[in-house]
């Protein structure tokens, strides 16, 4: 305190004070103080990582890429398969209206259309039909998808990306499989989530029958979102619907989390995925 000289009254000075605190008194009192220091020094370097994690895996779509469902039955595939198509992408309608399958597979005395019909539902009685490991270990299935895999990241740039996929065809004669109508979707852009319509489930014959569906999913390498992988809802939902066993070529999480994040590189680890039911019934 010190006398104010103009009006002689006694004020308080304010003294500088350090905004640091004091150290605490005592070895036990200044060992706990460093402890603590130590420990938020920690947890804020800790949050630091974490944050530059989340900036760099990006926010995640809900759900991964898809292939669009397609009731209803269509055309048995012509036994020599035109090459890859591009196909505007769709909404099909229901009709479930099994198409005539080609002469080249078409029974003696050409039975077609509900004929066919009442023999798919005969011959699931009698038949028993691969299964997602018989097709994604079959050699002639493994090669065409991998071919579509690698097509998929090819056509994928800054902008644009698309899926593409094809129905499993099955001899049970012959127990050969091969990959019928083959199908390229319109491209999408960054913001948007990729599918593709592989449309109807080829008609049965007497012994070619459709036993799976295969799709790609896109990469994120130009994306800002990351998502999910392996298939989706929509995925599993359509191959339910058509009953058949579904496979899907797409990513493995980098982190176990299930996703992979926005510029994930092109060519990372890679695998089939098994999608709805495990074989048609």
């Amino acid at each position: 305190m010190e006398r104010d000289q103009l009006n002689g009254q006694l004020r308080l000075r304010r003294q500088p004070v350090s905004s640091r605190p004091a150290p605490p008194d005592g070895p036990a009192a200044q060992l706990l103080h460093l402890q603590r220091a130590a420990g938020n020094r920690a947890t804020t370097i800790v949050v630091a990582r974490l944050r530059a994690e989340d900036d760099a895996f990006g926010p995640i779509e809900a759900e991964a890429d898809q292939r669009s469902p397609a009731p209803g039955i269509g055309p048995a595939p012509s036994p020599d398969e035109e090459p890859l198509q591009l196909m505007v992408q769709r909404h099909r309608v229901r009709t479930d209206v099994i198409g005539p399958p080609p002469a080249g597979e078409r029974e003696e005395g050409g039975a077609t259309g509900s004929s066919a019909a009442q023999r798919e539902g005969d011959e699931a009685e009698k038949v028993t039909y691969p299964s997602y490991t018989d097709m994604s270990t079959d050699g002639d299935i493994d090669s065409a998808a991998s071919k579509a895999w690698k097509e998929t990241k090819e056509a994928t740039s800054d902008g644009s990306r698309r899926e593409q996929g094809f129905w499993v065809r099955w001899n049970k004669d012959t127990k050969d499989m091969s990959a019928a109508n083959h199908v390229v979707a319109s491209p999408v852009d960054n913001d948007t989530t990729a599918s593709v319509d592989i449309g109807a489930k080829p008609a049965d014959t007497a012994t070619n029958f459709t036993v799976g569906s295969f799709h790609t999913h896109t990469p994120t390498r130009y994306r800002e979102v990351g998502r999910p992988i392996g298939p989706s809802t929509a995925d599993g939902n359509a191959d339910r619907s058509d009953n058949v066993g579904g496979l899907v070529y797409d990513y493995t999480s980098p982190d176990g989390s299930g996703n992979i994040p926005k510029k994930h590189p092109i060519n990372s680890a890679s695998k089939l995925w098994h999608s709805g039911p495990t074989r048609r019934t």
